[in-house]
């Protein structure tokens, strides 16, 4: 006014109506899991040997996705059958888990023995159970953050065998034994002079086995209950009376020979007499299968004998002539293979006839 600003302050009031909402909608995608479950088999079990012995179980566990076993955290064994220790880690051809799928592991499980001849028992594991890496974000991760609330025990009950009993194997043999004239052992003969040299071949084989060598270890000259060692590892005094010897022989065969005597083997006049030979043969397996190793076993026959068959001598120009009917015996028998340090034994029967 006059050139002056005038301020005109006007006040009025308006209503206002202010409205709260008390009622809201919220919402959330979240995904709920089946428990967890975890299946477990043994697929593998052996006894090791050694030395020293021992075992391995191999074991598989099977979790759904997207569950796995912590391969990064040790497996707690958390009992096993006393004496036996076992440890455990993930088996060298575990196979990967992959997205989406079930997850399968293999575990490997070394037992020392400690002396336990089986591996029958209860055995408990505790793993540690987490996400496949491919959950990045532990928010999307099903499973508690407290990670020791995630683990799972495996109880594996085994049976096996009893590793410390022996195997027994049935090994049969046959043999025979015949009686030459000549020390090249190439004619057969039954039938001998007194003050003749009787040369003697033990033949012995299997079908089963391969023989290594054939050695004599006795032999007796037995008439009615008389004894007569001629030879028992070395040469008796007996033996070397009858000027008896070893000779060289070959895998299967041993043999021997000694001399008749009127002194020694004496002969009534226009008589017989019978006596009977019997001989001790050590036999050696040559090297078992699987084992590359000679080994020497203790054997235990039963023996059959052939009927032995007599012979007439005739006197010659008023001398007495003195003749031996010798039989060839079969012996056959089986054996039990132990771990014995002992050797097969073969007892072969030769009984002989003396005929004027």
């Amino acid at each position: 006014m006059r050139g002056q600003k005038i301020t005109r302050d006007i006040r009025s009031v308006i209503p206002f109506l202010i409205r709260f909402q008390k009622v809201i909608e919220v919402s959330y995608d979240v995904k709920v899991f089946a428990p967890v479950a975890m299946l477990a088999a043994v697929v593998n079990q052996q006894y090791l040997p050694g030395p020293p012995s021992a075992g391995l179980v191999e074991f598989i566990t099977q979790l759904q996705y997207p569950f796995i076993i912590d391969e990064d955290n040790t497996i707690e064994v958390i009992s096993s059958p006393n004496p036996l220790v076992a440890t455990s880690k993930l088996a060298i051809d575990s196979q990967e888990c992959l997205q989406g799928q079930a997850c399968t592991q293999k575990w490997s499980s070394d037992l020392i023995t400690n002396g336990a001849c089986s591996f029958t028992g209860r055995y408990e594991y505790k793993l540690k159970i987490k996400c496949h890496p491919l959950i990045t974000n532990p928010a999307d991760c099903p499973l508690s953050s407290n990670t020791d609330n995630n683990t799972a025990i495996v109880q594996i009950d085994i049976n096996s065998e009893d590793f410390c009993t022996k195997a027994e194997i049935d090994i049969k043999l046959t043999g025979n034994l015949k009686s030459y004239e000549d020390a090249a052992l190439t004619v057969e003969k039954n039938a001998f002079l007194q003050d003749s040299t009787v040369y003697f071949k033990a033949t012995v084989g299997s079908t089963q086995a391969t023989l290594k060598t054939s050695t004599i270890k006795r032999v007796q000259l037995i008439k009615g209950n008389q004894t007569n060692v001629l030879y028992d590892g070395t040469v008796t005094t007996f033996g070397t009376n009858v000027a008896f010897a070893l000779a060289t022989g070959t895998a299967t065969t041993a043999p021997f020979n000694f001399k008749y005597s009127e002194q020694h083997t004496p002969v009534p006049a226009d008589s017989s007499e019978q006596y009977k030979v019997t001989a001790l043969v050590e036999v050696e397996y040559a090297a078992i299968e699987n084992n590359n190793q000679v080994q020497n076993k203790i054997q235990e026959f039963h023996f059959e004998r052939n009927q032995i068959q007599g012979m007439a001598a005739a006197q010659q120009d008023g001398s007495t002539a003195d003749k031996y009917e010798l039989s060839n015996s079969l012996i056959s028998g089986s054996s039990m293979i132990t771990n014995s340090n002992g050797c097969f034994l073969i007892l072969i029967i030769f009984t002989l006839f003396q005929i004027m």
